[in-house]
């Protein structure tokens, strides 16, 4: 039986699917993009110089950029990887995030509003005081910093969050049932019953929401 049924985590799995990158992926440069849409480019090493805005990169993979959020705004992203990447205070409005991958990236004080994200990987990444209001579909959150973070109004379908750091963060109008929290830290966050309700947590993360509802507790 076994080997019939999955795990919660499985069945995510399962559903991500990664970027679809291209063996003929040619390195570019970021500064020098003038299309509305940009596909199997490779962008290394590099600071974001010119605008970009109201673009499409698709099956593009970035490695060591350092993107300044004033001149990254509106971008769709398509089958993109992200590798030590600096994305951090940029600024995505009513757009898109599909088969992406952020690796070891810095996504801190992000804006992530009425933004897409279907099967999507957050791994390793800091998202210190990031603002979700959005539509995650088979997202995954590994080993990811969200400290202050604030989830408001976000319409979550197979997420998963592994050992990430929910200090101080806040969670409000968005469904956690059977989302695991159970391997990650919960200290001083806040939420509302509606939307921790039947949400998986272990010991520690019980005394956390006893404290915020009032109950207490006796062993």
């Amino acid at each position: 039986m076994c080997g019939i049924f999955k795990s919660n985590y499985e069945v995510i799995m399962d559903k991500i699917i990664k970027p679809k990158i291209s063996k003929e992926i040619v390195t570019s440069n970021l500064n020098e993009v003038l299309e509305d849409e940009v596909s199997s480019a490779y962008f290394e090493s590099t600071k974001l110089l010119n605008r970009i805005k109201n673009i499409t990169f698709n099956g593009c993979v970035f490695k060591n950029v350092d993107f300044n959020k004033d001149l990254f705004t509106n971008v769709d992203l398509v089958d993109c990887v992200f590798d030590s990447c600096d994305l951090s205070g940029i600024d995505i409005d009513s757009k898109l995030f599909l088969r992406c991958e952020f690796i070891n990236c810095s996504l801190v004080g992000a804006n992530l509003t009425n933004v897409i994200i279907k099967s999507v990987a957050f791994k390793h990444s800091n998202l210190e005081y990031v603002n979700v209001s959005s539509e995650c579909k088979n997202v995954f959150f590994d080993d990811c910093k969200l400290k202050n973070a604030r989830f408001f109004e976000c319409e979550f379908v197979n997420v998963k969050f592994d050992s990430c750091d929910f200090s101080n963060s806040e969670i409000y109008n968005t469904n956690l049932n059977n989302v695991d929290l159970s391997s990650s830290k919960l200290e001083g966050i806040n939420t509302d019953l509606k939307s921790i309700k039947g949400a998986i947590v272990d010991l520690s993360g019980m005394i956390e929401l006893s404290r915020i509802f009032g109950i207490k507790l006796k062993f």
